[in-house]
Formats: C-alpha cells, structure tokens, sequence
C-alpha cells in the first residue's frame, strides 16, 4: 500500500512540474488594464491643465468669491454622496458574506449531526442482517 502511495505521489509531482499553464491572455489583461489606467490619468491631468489655463478667458462674474465657493460646495455635495453609495455597498457585501457564513456553518452543523445519526443507527443495528 505506501508503495501505490508514493507512486502515485510521485506521478501527481511530475504532472504538476510538466503542467503548462496558459499565460497569454492573463498578460494580455493586465496590459489593458495598465493603459486604461494610464489613459484615464493623462485624461484627468489634460482636463485639469486646460482648467487651470483656460481660467484666463472666464468673464470676471464666474471668477468672484461667491461663485468659488459654490463650486466648493457642490463639489463637496459629490463627495458626500460617493462617500455614502460606497459605505452602503461595502456594508452590503459584509452582510452577505456574514449570511453565507452563517448558513455555510449551519450546513456544516446539518452535515455533522447526520453523520452522528447514522453511526448510532449503524450501532444500534449492527447485528440485524
């Protein structure tokens, strides 16, 4: 028996040391996702630059103080309101992993008194042909 063992230990060795794993679209994945990222950055920095020297050309009613600030706080409205649609999906994630947890634990609990009744049924009955 520990010879079969071994051998077959042996041979699970070699299959996993020969196994060739593709490896082109995983690259090619990452290499999309690394330019979207880049684009969506030289994008943002393009937007901000044409901001920042298109100011020069705004009429002076769109430069006072009063206009300033509710852009302030409109800006701040949206980072508020992201800030909560994020808090609510990750404490909707939380409370469906909670529920798989506890359900996957309770079909575990299910799985062991089973197996527990069916050892006392096989002893109780382990004369009867």
């Amino acid at each position: 028996m520990p010879d079969t063992f071994r051998a077959c230990v042996s041979k699970i060795k070699r299959k996993a040391i020969t196994m060739d794993f593709p490896r082109g679209p995983w690259k090619e994945k990452k290499a999309e996702r690394i330019c979207r990222g880049i684009l969506a950055f030289l994008s943002m920095m393009g937007a901000a630059l044409l901001g920042r020297f298109d100011k020069t050309r705004l009429p002076s009613e769109h430069l006072q103080d009063d206009t300033s600030s509710m852009v302030r706080l409109v800006a701040s409205l949206f980072v508020v309101m992201t800030s909560l649609v994020l808090g609510f999906m990750i404490n909707s994630a939380k409370n469906t992993y909670e529920a798989n947890n506890r359900n996957t634990g309770m079909l575990a609990t299910g799985i062991i008194l089973l197996d527990r009744t069916r050892r006392g049924w096989a002893r109780k009955h382990a004369g009867v042909p």
